[in-house]
């Protein structure tokens, strides 16, 4: 058996959302178009692996940056809520956990970089079909909220980031 990887969009993830999961709603029910559904459960799926992986940054991180890894992975959950209060109250059943994600045997600064930059790219892709501007507006916090993390653990920034 296969564990998805943890880090969303990774390179074990197909076309489908990160963690091999499709959303499990029918169109009909939902007020997204299909487009916007599919990039919002994905984007949803990344936060539940990135939450996921920021425990094992936690736990790998030096002391000294276990407090900015637990308060990541606190955003990653904040991030994660938001994401399931906004499919329900649009008619979707949020995509679930998987019960486990691979994580790469490397160090937590690395880590955690490979999570925000492809998790900024799953966010990035939200923006084309984001049908109204509150959805437009989560993307870009959402890209944005990643790139910053993603410059802290790298100690640099990057011109395009999730690109």
């Amino acid at each position: 058996m296969t564990t998805p990887s943890a880090e969303p969009g990774g390179a074990s993830a197909t076309s489908s959302p990160p963690g091999g999961q499709t959303p499990s709603v029918s169109p009909s029910r939902s007020s997204l178009p299909s487009a916007a559904l599919g990039a919002v459960q994905a984007a949803l799926a990344g936060e539940h692996a990135a939450a996921w992986a920021y425990a094992v940054v936690a736990a790998r991180a030096p002391r000294s940056l276990t407090a900015r890894a637990l308060s990541d992975l606190g955003a990653h959950r904040l991030a994660r809520d938001a994401l399931e209060d906004l499919l329900v109250g649009r008619g979707a059943v949020p995509v679930a956990a998987q019960p486990g994600y691979q994580v790469p045997a490397s160090s937590a600064a690395a880590l955690a970089v490979g999570v925000e930059e492809r998790l900024a790219a799953v966010y990035l892709d939200l923006v084309p079909v984001a049908p109204d501007t509150p959805l437009l507006r989560l993307a870009a916090a959402g890209v944005r909220d990643c790139a910053v993390r993603a410059a802290r653990w790298r100690g640099a920034s990057v011109a395009f980031p999730g690109r």
